[in-house]
């Protein structure tokens, strides 16, 4: 999934720096980008 990858690494590069959900937190961590990849499968 290009997208999820896409984000992922454009968060890495802090090119994103927040993200705002309204069922879901998002922390620039380890496992916040793991709940953050897992949401996107679900979403799909």
């Amino acid at each position: 999934m290009k997208d999820i990858e896409e984000n992922i690494n454009l968060i890495d590069k802090q090119i994103i720096q927040n993200l705002h959900f309204i069922g879901f937190t998002f922390a620039n961590s380890p496992v916040g980008k793991i709940l953050l990849d897992i949401s996107f499968v679900f979403s799909k």
